[in-house]
């Protein structure tokens, strides 16, 4: 009886052995798993901030470029509107009474530059127009 008593008792440490083994094992698991959480979530997290970046950076530049495209346009039309104005001989500047200075275009030429924009190139003829007020 005494050997089944110590049999007994010895199965019942061995399961306690096993149960503890078992116990630490799967604490070991819950830490790594959670472990590997976290690097991943670092990484989503560094992954997601350098998108954001990179979107604030393009949007940045493509701002920068509508504001230089829009510079570059009003040039052009403004270049444009003074041109319109000159074929029609319009006055371009009053210095002094009796005196009117007259634009007009004298040759115009289009040329295409590497980007495949047109450039025009113009020639204009500056008069001095003089009058005198009849009294």
């Amino acid at each position: 009886m005494k050997s089944l008593e110590l049999s007994v008792e010895d199965t019942r440490k061995s399961h306690h052995t096993l149960i503890n083994k078992q116990q630490r094992q799967y604490l070991d698991l819950i830490r790594r798993v959670e472990k590997a959480k976290d690097d991943l979530s670092l990484e989503i997290t560094s992954s997601r901030q350098l998108l954001l970046d990179e979107v604030r950076n393009s949007s940045s530049e493509i701002n920068s470029s509508l504001v230089a495209f829009g510079s570059q346009l009003a040039e052009m039309i403004a270049h444009i509107t003074r041109a319109g104005d000159a074929k029609r001989g319009k006055v371009a500047a009053v210095e002094d009474k009796g005196k009117a200075a007259v634009v007009v275009e004298k040759d115009t030429a289009a040329t295409k530059d590497a980007d495949g924009f047109e450039k025009i190139s113009s020639v204009f003829e500056v008069q001095i127009l003089y009058f005198s007020s009849c009294s």
